[in-house]
This record gives C-alpha cells, sequence and structure tokens, in this order.
C-alpha cells in the first residue's frame, strides 16, 4: 500500500469519527423536564415514574429531580450503555429523608433519643404510631433508612421534649400531606399543628362530617409544619387496616377467636313508612280529605312496601328468640328510615351514641351510601338486605351484600349450563339493544368455560332472536338428534308466554330443555304444567323447599306467635319474614363466634339456613362482601319441584 493510499485512509477514518462526534453531539436544543407526581413503592423504597419525552437525556432529568446520573443508572438496570428512548418509564430514587445541618446536630444528645430495634413485621408507619413520631423526622434522625426499613436496624426516636423542638416549616413537594390521626389528636390539635384553619381541613375531608377518629388518613392543605411522605403513610396505613380487619384467617386462627358471647348491639334501619299507615288510616276514617287522590295513592303505594319490612323485622324477631340460648342479651336498636336521607342523615346521630356491632339495613341505595361511610369509618358490619348494585361494595370492606349482583346470577348460570356441552344450547332473545350488556355477559361466561376444557371443544352454541317476524328462528335453530337446551333471556311475561308456547309446540318432535329467569315464578298466566312438561329449570338466588324439617317448624312458630303463615314469596325467591330471620341468624351467630370483625372467618361459619347457603367472597382486596350462592330450580315431569345439586 503506497503512502497516497495511507493518507486517504487516515483522512476517511478521522472524518468518520468527526461524522459520528457531530451526529452525537449535535442534538435538538434542550427540552425542559418536568418532574414527575407518580411515586410508588418498590422493595421498600420510594421512586418517582419518569416517561422520558422527546429531548430528554438522563443528564437534563438528573438535573430536574436532583439526583446523580449514576443513581439513576443503578436504579435503571439496562440503561447504563443504551441511551434512553421516548416513551420509556425510569425509576428515579426519592430522598425521603432531609439532611440535618451541622448546626442542628449540635444541639441535642444521646440523651435526647429513644433507641428502637427493629423487628421482624414492624413498618415505618408502626414506629412513627408507637412514639407518636412523624414520619418524616425518623427519615431525617436515621439516614440509613434511604435504603429501607430492615429486621435488627436500630433507629434514633426523638424524645417529646427535643421533638417540639425540632419542629420546623418544611416545603412540601405536593398539594396535600397525608396525617394519620393519632388517639388523641383534635381538629385543634391537628390545625395548630400544621397551621391550617380547620375550616380548611373540613372542607379537604368530607369524611370529617362524621368526627375525627383514630387511624384516619385525612389530607392537609398547605401544610406549614412538615413534609410528611404521603405515600409511605398511606401505604403502611392501608396494609395494617387491611391485616387487621379485612384479610382471611385461616380455622386454626377462627377457631381461637373469642367472640360476642355476652350482649351484641343490632342496629335495623328499615323503611317501614309509619308515617304513611298513620297518614292512611287518617284519610280513610275521614272521607273529606280523601279528595286529594294522589295523596292517598301514594301513601298507600308506602304502605304496600312498609307491610313487607314489617314481616323481615317478624323475622328478625324470631331470630333472636332463637338464639336467647346461646346470647347473653341482645340490644336492639329499631329506625324507620322511610325513603329520605334526611331522615337517615338524624339516625346516624343516634348510631354514634349507640355504636352497635352490627348494622341490618337499610333498602334503598341512596339510604345505604350513607349509612356505608359511617360503618367505614366505624368499622361496624353492615348487612345490606335487598340492593344488588355492585358500586355499593367497591371499596367498602365492611358491606355485606345479601342479594346477588345480576352478572353474578348470569355467571351462576352459564357455569350450570356449561356441564350440557354435548347438547345443543340456545340463547333465545328478542335482540333488543337495552339488553345487550347481559347477553353479551352470558355467552362470553359460558365461552370461558368452553376454553377451560378441551372436552368442550365441539360444544354447539346457537343464538336466536324471536320475534313476530322471526318466528321460524326457533324451529330452525333445533336439533333432531340432540337434546335441546334453550335459555329464553327475558323478564317480560308476554314474550315468554309466546316462547313457552311454541317451545310446547316443538316438544312432541324434540327433546328440549327450558331454562329461565326468576320472575318467571311469580307470574299466572303460564300454564304451570306447560313448564313441568318443558322440565323448567330457573336460577335464583332464594329458594323456599317446603318440604324441609327446619322450614316447616319455621312456619309453625310464624302461625302460632303471629298468627299468620308467610306465604308471599318474590321473583327472587326469596318471602320477607324468611330473609329477615336469616340474615339476622346468620350475622349474630358470626359476631357471637368470631366478633366484629367476623367476615375474616365467614368461610367457616356453619348456621343451618332457610333460603340460602350464603357464600360470601370479596371481588378483590377492599371491596365489600357478596353472597353469591344461586340455586338452579327444577319444575319437574311429576309436578314437584326440587332444588338441583349445585354449587
Amino acid at each position: 500500500m503506497n503512502m497516497r493510499m495511507i493518507y486517504i485512509i487516515r483522512c476517511l477514518a478521522a472524518l468518520t469519527s468527526a461524522l459520528y462526534f457531530f451526529a452525537a453531539t449535535a442534538q435538538e436544543p434542550a427540552v425542559s423536564v418536568t418532574r414527575s407526581t407518580e411515586k410508588v413503592i418498590l422493595n421498600g423504597k420510594l421512586y418517582y415514574i419518569h416517561t422520558v419525552q422527546k429531548g430528554q437525556t438522563l443528564y437534563s432529568i438528573s438535573r430536574a429531580y436532583g439526583v446523580d446520573e449514576a443513581d439513576i443508572k443503578n436504579e435503571n438496570p439496562g440503561i447504563e450503555s443504551v441511551m434512553i428512548k421516548q416513551g420509556q418509564a425510569i425509576r428515579i430514587p426519592i430522598k425521603t429523608y432531609i439532611q440535618r445541618s451541622d448546626d442542628e446536630a449540635e444541639k441535642f444528645s444521646k440523651d435526647d433519643f429513644i433507641y428502637h430495634k427493629v423487628k421482624q413485621g414492624h413498618t415505618i408507619y408502626f414506629i412513627s404510631k408507637k412514639y407518636n413520631v412523624p414520619i418524616e423526622i425518623l427519615y431525617r434522625y436515621n439516614e440509613e433508612l434511604k435504603e429501607g426499613l430492615k429486621q435488627g436496624q436500630v433507629l434514633k426516636i426523638p424524645r417529646k421534649s427535643m421533638l417540639e423542638k425540632i419542629l420546623q416549616t418544611e416545603e412540601p413537594e405536593d398539594k396535600f400531606i397525608y396525617y394519620a390521626v393519632n388517639e388523641n389528636d383534635t381538629l385543634y390539635s391537628i390545625s395548630k399543628k400544621f397551621g391550617v384553619p380547620v375550616s380548611e381541613i373540613i372542607n379537604y375531608n368530607n369524611i370529617l362530617r362524621w368526627g375525627l377518629k383514630k387511624e384516619q388518613i385525612i389530607r392537609i392543605p398547605k401544610p406549614g409544619v412538615l413534609y410528611i411522605d404521603s405515600l409511605q403513610v398511606i401505604k403502611d396505613s392501608i396494609d395494617v387496616y387491611m391485616e387487621k380487619y379485612v384479610n382471611p384467617l385461616s380455622e386454626y386462627e377462627c377457631d381461637t377467636i373469642e367472640g360476642l358471647k355476652d350482649t351484641i348491639k343490632v342496629a335495623l334501619l328499615l323503611p317501614f313508612f309509619s308515617r304513611e299507615f298513620a297518614e292512611v288510616k287518617k284519610m280513610e276514617n275521614d272521607t273529606t280529605i280523601m279528595a286529594d287522590r294522589y295523596y292517598y295513592e301514594s301513601c298507600r303505594r308506602k304502605t304496600a312496601i312498609g307491610s313487607s319490612f314489617i314481616e323481615f323485622y317478624e323475622g328478625v324477631l324470631l331470630a333472636v328468640d332463637s338464639l336467647k340460648n346461646s346470647i347473653k342479651s341482645i340490644d336492639m336498636l329499631v329506625r324507620d328510615t322511610e325513603r329520605d336521607t334526611n331522615t337517615v342523615k338524624k339516625i346516624i346521630g343516634e348510631l354514634e351514641i349507640f355504636m352497635p356491632d352490627i348494622i341490618i339495613g337499610p333498602a334503598f341505595p341512596e339510604n345505604i351510601r350513607l349509612i356505608a361511610d359511617f360503618a367505614k369509618q366505624h368499622k361496624v358490619v353492615v348487612a345490606s338486605p335487598l340492593s344488588a348494585k355492585t358500586d355499593l361494595i367497591e371499596d367498602n370492606p365492611f358491606i355485606m351484600q345479601v342479594m346477588p349482583s345480576r352478572h353474578t346470577e348470569l355467571s351462576m348460570l352459564a357455569d350450570y349450563v356449561s356441564q350440557y356441552y354435548d347438547k345443543n344450547i340456545m340463547l333465545v332473545h328478542n335482540g333488543d339493544s337495552n339488553y345487550h350488556n347481559e347477553i353479551d355477559y352470558f355467552r362470553e361466561r359460558l365461552f370461558s368455560n368452553f376454553y377451560s376444557d378441551s372436552t368442550y371443544m365441539y360444544m354447539i352454541y346457537k343464538e336466536v332472536i324471536f320475534n313476530d317476524s322471526l318466528s321460524d328462528n326457533i324451529l330452525h335453530a333445533l336439533s333432531e338428534d340432540k337434546e335441546n337446551i334453550v335459555y329464553v333471556s327475558s323478564s317480560d311475561e308476554a314474550y315468554v308466554m309466546d316462547a313457552v308456547n311454541r317451545l310446547r309446540r316443538y316438544q312432541k318432535d324434540y327433546s328440549i330443555k327450558v331454562f329461565g329467569n326468576p320472575a318467571w315464578q311469580t307470574w299466572n298466566n303460564i300454564d304451570i304444567e306447560y313448564l313441568h312438561n318443558l322440565e323448567l329449570k330457573v336460577y335464583a338466588p332464594f329458594f323456599i323447599d317446603y318440604s324441609d324439617r327446619d322450614t316447616r317448624r319455621f312456619i309453625a312458630k310464624c302461625r302460632s306467635i303471629y298468627k299468620y303463615e308467610p306465604y308471599i314469596v318474590t321473583a327472587k325467591g326469596y318471602n320477607y319474614c324468611f330473609l329477615g330471620y336469616d340474615i339476622t341468624l346468620y350475622t349474630l351467630s358470626a359476631l357471637r363466634n368470631y366478633g366484629r370483625y367476623f367476615p375474616r372467618c365467614i368461610d367457616f361459619l356453619k348456621v343451618n339456613m332457610l333460603l340460602s347457603d350464603y357464600i360470601f367472597k370479596r371481588r378483590d382486596t377492599g371491596t365489600g362482601l357478596e353472597n353469591i350462592s344461586i340455586s338452579i330450580i327444577n319444575y319437574n315431569s311429576d309436578l314437584t319441584i326440587s332444588k338441583a345439586d349445585f354449587r
């Protein structure tokens, strides 16, 4: 290779290096970095989660957060040798302690501190509560906490006299600080501690309308005293809360619990509409008042509801009587909620004084929401007898929803129908868009059972729209060589009658089993013999087995004490007197056995009930309990009615 060629190669190499240098350094103008407000705790350490924007560099991000690049690299394996990319989420370590100045360090001696050795299970929140010292102060005087709390650590805890000297104003990073209320705190003392007016604290904490309670987490706007690591406080308090009140215990642990065997305090809150009863009686005795017909009819409708809940109350009293030998005394606070939120707000004031162990009721969702807030604050279980609205139990672990939700009903039906995988399964509906969600949910639940088991690979499923213009669809979908499992998804009596009559007509040529909704049981216009011939199966949350010995005894007791038999059964399969008896017997037995936090042991409760097996489950951690027990009721060809053996 001659000298000319060597020179050209060297020039090209130098040019390539220069181009690489310019490509690497001639970037777009620096992009400003906005600090994230999103925090997470991972492995006991606190981080910001920063999403990289276009033009941001590791250097610019580290400057924005005041953290060394090396620290960011250490917390994010993989970015050390690779450039960060737009959209990448990286962890930024948060210094959750405040460095003390040398002057401040000189002010205090060893005698100003208490020394705490960390044991297994201890949390920062626990130590803060034990010594009544703010978490921020613990971080300030224990620098090793930046690596997380570890068993065996010895922490310096400022004594009370020292704590009063070191409290000083710190600039908070967040709009609020989150404060865990101590036993002796008052709104005034918290106001003085943080330099925030009481009115401002109340404005940002609606829950304070029930009063200030120990272990409450409240938001403090415009903090003026100290900065508490809000995320850590909330996380630790939730851990303690869940561990103490919600997480289930083992059967052995439940066996060792001392229940409430002396006195149980019950609050019964139901819409009796006692005022309307008086109004109706007054109007019927004075014909001149009857001119206001609209008011009279309104009162009559309310008294019809009230009559049902009087029956419910009678069932409650029968349950109390059944427990008199196993519980020393039962105190009851009975109140008429009507359908009025103002009435319920007044009742809550009485509950504050009475402080029940269990609340049964109310009936209407708007009233349950008010009582639910009270129950969560005071950790009192509420047995909601009739509402099936799942939003009421979404974030309140102290609500027991006795009535299964619509989705639970459809889930159980789909589980039952899936056993007929080798039959011709048909879903019949009228195509009404108002019911699309229910139909979609049933189909998805059914298919999820099929997909989970290879046995179901060759199942046959047909969806049939049946109405006046599509009246032959059912016939075309029926199978001659397989049994036909037909679920008619409708609660409209006229529509169901038409569909059932059509199926009855085809029955001589096809093998057909029909599934229907709970409402079918209350209709009078469908020939009951038709339903038995079709071997109808109805799903319902409750079922009264009149051949059962306990049921017969209960009816005999009603006849003896109240001079009547509870015979009116709702579409869901319950009678109000039966329901009042069951709920009271179940909850009071649980209190007797396991105390106020009985939901933790509810899986091991054994009580003979009249209407249901009452299987209570949580949808998720922190949600309330929902009864998921559904009965499949058989209308047998021999004209008997029985409950299918299915859970």
